[in-house]
């Protein structure tokens, strides 16, 4: 066992721990592992809703905490309509949008709450022009040109579909579902579920996680064993409290993987996430790293095939809302090492500190 003076001693005082199974009832031990199949068919309504797919697009767009509190599965809007749909983030109640679709004449159309401040506007014309202002027409919102020409003008939309403005960018969202939004999806059924997920990077065979809710007890050694997911990517979830620590193991507890500082994983939400090299990453940021979602497709197809979930047979590759597809690397990740620095102790005197 490597302790946390990076020593190494395989048998290790407490070696003879990892031989065991514990069936009590009040460990979490006895849990059984979701599997990500199980958070797949519980997230099946949604993948299956155009309009919650649209907005899934939004977990890559959007603040985190903005982001966790739209409802995707919000019923006043329906963007099969024909026209534009134009999601607007704003802290005006309620903005109001003054538009012209090329007759000369401007219209006012008040929009309507989506959430606290995300409001929405649906203009029934394939071509609009448009700005954005507070109830009583004292401030606008106009597009601005790059600098240093700074002009203020319109907003321009030359095709219907939707479309999201904020900090007085304006994107168009995609038609086509993408694997990244199909994970932002899972992200929030998870968080719904009060659940919490790990794709965990490895070149272990057989890991296993431990975890524990604060001011309880870890799970007993040798801890739960994850689950395949694809090549070198496992699976592991965990009943949700706030502040929930975990750490892993190569499975016989030689070898841990510790968060950097030699300190444990700490979660404060509920939701999807992915360990790579010591950092936890969330699911909209596989889109900057293509090489990183490779190696997650795969495992996603599967469960999505064993589910049945989704209307799509194949989903593109992740693409940047409002741009073309893009390049997937062929550079493969590095991955974590055989060796991660630390070891916890499970005598009853010592247990892993707390981050």
């Amino acid at each position: 066992m490597t302790t946390a003076h990076g020593n190494t001693d395989k048998a290790g005082p407490f070696s003879h721990l990892f031989k065991r199974r514990y069936s009590c009832p009040n460990m979490l031990n006895s849990l059984p592992m979701t599997r990500f199949k199980d958070l797949v068919d519980q997230a099946k309504p949604l993948l299956c809703d155009p309009d919650a797919l649209t907005l899934a697009q939004l977990g890559s767009l959007l603040p985190l905490d903005l982001w966790q509190r739209v409802d995707i599965s919000d019923t006043k809007v329906g963007f099969k309509r024909p026209g534009i749909h134009i999601l607007y983030r704003s802290d005006w109640h309620p903005p109001i949008c003054h538009f012209n679709h090329g007759t000369g004449e401007w219209t006012d159309e008040e929009c309507i709450r989506f959430n606290q401040d995300l409001w929405y506007v649906h203009i029934l014309h394939p071509t609009v022009e448009f700005l954005m202002c507070n109830k009583s027409h004292s401030e606008w919102d106009n597009a601005t040109s790059p600098p240093p020409l700074r002009h203020k003008f319109s907003y321009h939309v030359e095709r219907g579909g939707v479309y999201l403005l904020q900090g007085g960018e304006l994107y168009g969202l995609r038609s086509g579902v993408d694997y990244v939004d199909l994970l932002c999806i899972l992200d929030r059924m998870a968080r719904a579920s009060a659940e919490a997920h790990v794709l965990y990077f490895t070149h272990w065979t057989s890991p296993h996680i431990h975890f524990r809710k604060p001011n309880s007890r870890w799970t007993e050694p040798a801890g739960i064993v994850c689950n395949a997911f694809s090549g070198r990517v496992w699976h592991a979830a965990m009943p949700f409290y706030h502040g929930v620590s975990f750490l892993l193991h190569d499975g016989d507890g030689s070898f841990w993987d510790r968060a950097p500082g030699n300190g444990n994983y700490v979660l404060r939400d509920a939701g999807l996430y992915l360990l790579v090299e010591g950092r936890i990453l969330r699911p909209e940021c596989l889109r900057r790293r293509q090489n990183l979602l490779r190696f997650v497709v795969p495992g996603l197809k599967l469960a999505l095939a064993d589910a049945s979930a989704g209307p799509f047979a194949k989903p593109s590759m992740a693409a940047s809302p409002g741009s073309s597809p893009t390049t997937r690397t062929t550079q493969p990740p590095s991955l974590p090492t055989s060796s991660p620095p630390g070891s916890p102790s499970y005598s009853p005197s010592s247990r892993p500190a707390e981050s």
